[in-house]
């Protein structure tokens, strides 16, 4: 089903608290779950104040419960290295056999890794986590991997992580970095757009000074990370200057091209798929993600009985994405050599998915690879 999201309005900028939200871009975004594909309708801000960018509409809790309920994606495809490289940065900050709470974390590999370690982990929603038992129950590390940005309330989301948190304890926060990854950030379901110098300041109105931060990738990661410790006195700003606001408007300004000119390649990329299907060509989109969904609600109306839709991911399998009446499958050579035309779709593996392709040696088919930015 398609599910259009119900948002309220956004007063204050929760960085800096101005009320001087500037509305600089519209965008219109679908994300599809086990059940549903939603719209999202956001309204993207500059603050007048500090220059943190921000989505003015606010989806609802109950549309967000809804949505996240049935999500599909998790830390468990991160590779080996990614993982290990993670763990390298985090090392320093844990005792022997630290405490940690991974919020968000989903099906990770991430976890895994750490309990093998000796380290006790936790994945639960911090709301259900009981704080009854005061500092010997609470966490050496709260760490974070690409959460903040979907936070409808972010100052609530940084107080009650410290409220969990042991005395030395610490949390880490990796988020997009819209300052170099501006497609990669304003996509998707996200609300906030970080800037390191806003994440700094986020933490420091809670008491939270940064001890390490990095803006170099991790892996195959468009983000940046924080770690942050509870200060005994008075802890750093994010050094956020008069400049920031306008500096902040020509990324946004910057990012919305880049949005109307993927909005017009989709456009484009279903348009030539609507003419193959209509002249008896199957045609095959291969993996199904959020680059795929934003392709085929450029014509939510297609007839889908020329179309095959292909994901490894088990998960995935038989949901009707985007309500087309086409369920997902397994990519296995006889489906996939059905296809006269497939589009890949991936963000970072699209040369993967076509040695993939080769291997199965099917013949006649046209292979083209979407790019994503």
């Amino acid at each position: 089903m398609i599910r259009p999201v119900e948002f309220s309005r956004l007063a204050d900028c929760p960085i800096c608290g101005s009320d001087q939200l500037e509305s600089h871009n519209q965008r219109r975004e679908f994300a599809q779950n086990k059940t549903d594909c939603f719209v999202f309708d956001f309204d993207d801000c500059v603050c007048a104040g500090c220059g943190f960018v921000v989505s003015r509409n606010r989806p609802s809790e109950a549309a967000l419960d809804d949505y996240y309920k049935g999500y599909l994606r998790s830390l468990s495809n991160v590779a080996a290295a990614e993982i290990d490289q993670r763990v390298e940065i985090l090392t320093p900050f844990l005792p022997a056999r630290a405490r940690i709470l991974e919020i968000g974390g989903g099906r990770s590999s991430f976890a895994d890794k750490l309990t093998t370690l000796g380290h006790e982990v936790f994945q639960e929603d911090p709301s259900t986590i009981s704080e009854a038992g005061g500092s010997d129950s609470g966490f050496d590390l709260i760490c974070s991997y690409y959460v903040g940005e979907h936070v409808l309330d972010v100052n609530g989301w940084i107080d009650f992580q410290k409220k969990l948190l042991r005395p030395q304890g610490r949390v880490l926060i990796e988020v997009p970095n819209f300052a170099r990854h501006l497609m990669e950030s304003m996509n998707n379901e996200h609300i906030n757009h970080f800037q390191m110098k806003h994440l700094r300041q986020l933490l420091g109105n809670h008491g939270i000074a940064v001890v390490a931060a990095s803006e170099d990738e991790v892996g195959r990661y468009f983000g940046m990370w924080a770690i942050g410790e509870v200060a005994a006195a008075g802890t750093p700003a994010g050094n956020i200057d008069d400049e920031a606001p306008a500096t902040s408007r020509k990324m946004v300004a910057q990012a919305r091209k880049q949005l109307e000119e993927r909005t017009r390649r989709f456009a484009a990329i279903m348009h030539d798929a609507k003419r193959k299907m209509a002249a008896g060509t199957v045609v095959g989109f291969w993996p199904c993600n959020e680059v795929t969904t934003n392709i085929l609600m450029q014509a939510p109306d297609v007839e889908a009985g020329q179309l095959r839709l292909f994901d490894i991911d088990g998960e995935k399998h038989s949901i009707d994405w985007c309500s087309l009446g086409r369920n997902v499958q397994q990519p296995e050579r006889q489906a996939v050599a059905g296809c006269g035309q497939l589009y890949l779709c991936s963000p970072s593996r699209n040369e993967e998915i076509a040695k993939a392709i080769a291997a199965m040696e099917i013949g006649d088919v046209t292979v083209t690879k979407v790019p994503f930015s």
